[in-house]
């Protein structure tokens, strides 16, 4: 059975307003418990505190971008549940365009996080109306790519849609930010249109065994290495993260000696989104004009507000907290 339209809000318009950023995604409710330790198998632990906030690495990139002043529209589905209301809540309250979101006969997106006190995080997550988005509905979402500067998506919803929804985005001449998370194979013609690829060490591994059938002569505790091997596999640009040790860009010009930018010294509380904060980060500045470098500088101070406070999008600072602490700065919330 296909998803259910809720609205004519859902219908193709002929009148779409423009915007910067397309993000086509996932959108979840996180369950969030702050834990000791993590649960060894057969454990029981009492939690310490418990949160119920919005995530969901689509909605995470499409709120980070906006708060950072992009004009954002967010393509996805919710279930027929009270959590639709929160993600939908969340979304617009931080200036997102969800008149797109599709209602689907599922419930909505979960997530449960494991928070410890070193403000690392191990999450399960169960797709829900993620996991409804079918080649029906991708192939309406894409009339909204005509009205948009860039795309950004990741691998929450079914691969299948993400490939066609970027292949059609090639084909009309918008750019691709591909944020292949969490870590699966994805066709090598869509690595290719991505500008830039945005993976994590772990992800980065999982594309080049996928890609080349074995490791081969990659050092993966060399950002730089790792990046310029992803660089081979056809991206027109890629960007590496790194956690605590920053952020490495590899493009054509820099490929032989790509570009480290280091992470900020900061008190970590959570990192729960704080790599979606980076990826919106990248699209917000990337869609106002900024070049690739100056928008890795300014995502990786955005990832460090991000990591010293609770939650995912309740992190996300705006472009006001973000200048000032670039100016050695801080600005109370």
């Amino acid at each position: 059975m296909g998803p259910d339209v809720d609205s004519v809000a859902d219908r193709p318009s002929s009148a779409l307003r423009d915007c910067d950023v397309l993000v086509f995604g996932s959108t979840n409710a996180d369950v969030v418990l702050k834990v000791p330790h993590r649960p060894a198998g057969g454990e029981t632990i009492l939690a310490t505190e418990f949160a119920l906030r919005s995530g969901g690495k689509g909605a995470n990139q499409a709120v980070a971008a906006s708060r950072l002043g992009a004009s954002v529209r967010f393509l996805g589905a919710v279930g027929e549940d009270d959590f639709s209301s929160l993600v939908r809540r969340s979304l617009e309250q931080s200036g997102v365009d969800i008149s797109a979101v599709r209602t689907v006969a599922a419930p909505t997106g979960t997530a449960v996080v494991a928070l410890t006190p070193d403000g690392e995080n191990s999450i399960m997550v169960a797709a829900g109306a993620n996991g409804l988005i079918d080649g029906a509905m991708t192939t309406e979402f894409e009339h909204h790519l005509s009205s948009a500067k860039l795309l950004v998506v990741q691998l929450e919803v079914p691969t299948q849609q993400v490939e066609q929804f970027v292949r059609r985005a090639a084909d009309v001449g918008v750019r691709v930010v591909l944020n292949a998370a969490p870590a699966l194979a994805i066709a090598t013609d869509v690595l290719a249109v991505a500008d830039p690829l945005i993976v994590n060490e772990h992800e980065a591994q999982t594309i080049l065994q996928s890609a080349l059938g074995a490791i081969l002569d990659v050092d993966f505790s060399d950002g730089s290495a790792v990046a310029a091997a992803l660089l081979e596999l056809g991206p027109r640009s890629v960007v590496v993260t790194l956690g605590g040790r920053g952020a490495v860009l590899a493009t054509a010009q820099t490929a032989a000696a790509p570009i480290v930018e280091p992470a900020h010294a900061v008190d970590v509380v959570d990192t729960t989104g704080a790599g979606d904060s980076f990826v919106g980060a990248i699209a917000a500045r990337i869609a106002a004009g900024a070049n690739l470098a100056d928008a890795l500088r300014y995502a990786t101070a955005v990832a460090a507000l991000a990591v010293g406070r609770d939650g995912a999008q309740d992190s996300y600072p705006d472009r006001v907290e973000v200048d000032a602490f670039l100016a050695g700065r801080t600005v109370l919330r």
